[in-house]
């Protein structure tokens, strides 16, 4: 039985991703985290839906893999898994690298859901959209000490039988109204691995549970921030690989930078929409 609490919704929006880069010799296999985010074109009542990682998530890949479930005619997810192979030519050609250089970047999938769609065959997805993400100004009303959940791949663990992520609770460690070191960033203390790049990080508030509309969230479950790496110890200690328990994570409002992007990018297609709706009145 499916459950509609906001926590178990989570874990359906995250996206195992496996790279491949071909070497001289060899090939290096890596593991990131993505995860579902949409964009509205309100001209036309449509969406965009992306992927989103960090942009050293796949910086000179040949190939991306991820794999997404089949959804039900009841709405609910099913059983059925796709694996979807991105070629190198594929990937550039739709990706989308954060304009100030940060490292985040969003994979578009619309044409793979569209074709999907076509066959009789809906992805369950569960995206998040602006309505999730607090603006800017909106930080220094949370509290310094605000319990989170982060969910993701780390160390490349997965329960590849149900498409699950791993799933952690931690606290934020500097708060979300200050830039850590001057960087759109905070620090949280939660346990995070390589492979959890890209992992998103939502506020952890028990009282919301999700309605049955389809919605994945709701506005009071939050993306706080995107991780982006471990931090590593600032003093000397004889084990050179201690890890500290802390993650660095890229503020979510980063996020919003790519709306205008995508429209803009989208602008003569649904110009094109406009003027056939208008050619049929």
């Amino acid at each position: 039985m499916e459950t509609y609490d906001f926590t178990n919704m989570f874990a359906y929006n995250t996206v195992y991703l496996r790279t491949t880069q071909n070497l001289v010799g060899m090939q290096r296999d890596a593991v990131g985290t993505g995860f579902h985010f949409s964009i509205h074109h309100p001209e036309v009542d449509s969406w965009s839906y992306f992927i989103v990682t960090n942009r050293h998530v796949i910086d000179g890949v040949d190939s991306l893999e991820f794999v997404l479930n089949e959804k039900k005619s009841t709405g609910q997810r099913d059983s059925t898994q796709h694996e979807f192979v991105m070629t190198k030519t594929e990937i550039q050609k739709n990706l989308t690298l954060h304009p100030e250089g940060i490292d985040l970047c969003i994979i578009e999938i619309t044409d793979i859901l569209i074709e999907l769609f076509d066959q009789g065959k809906n992805m369950y997805i569960m995206p998040f959209t602006e309505v999730n993400i607090p603006v800017k100004s909106h930080l220094p009303h949370f509290k310094a000490l605000e319990s989170v959940i982060m969910t993701g791949y780390p160390a490349g663990f997965w329960d590849h039988i149900n498409n699950l992520p791993i799933m952690r609770k931690g606290n934020i460690a500097s708060h979300l109204a200050f830039d850590y070191l001057g960087r759109e960033e905070f620090v949280v203390d939660i346990a995070a691995y390589h492979g959890s790049s890209g992992s998103p990080l939502v506020l952890f508030d028990e009282g919301n549970a999700i309605e049955r509309s389809g919605r994945a969230y709701s506005t009071n479950s939050l993306l706080l921030g995107i991780q982006r790496a471990i931090p590593l110890p600032q003093v000397e200690f004889p084990d050179k690989s201690m890890f500290t328990n802390l993650g660095l994570f890229i503020k979510s409002y980063k996020l919003l930078d790519f709306i205008p992007i995508v429209r803009r990018n989208n602008a003569a297609e649904i110009q094109s929409i406009l003027e056939s709706k208008n050619r049929d009145v």
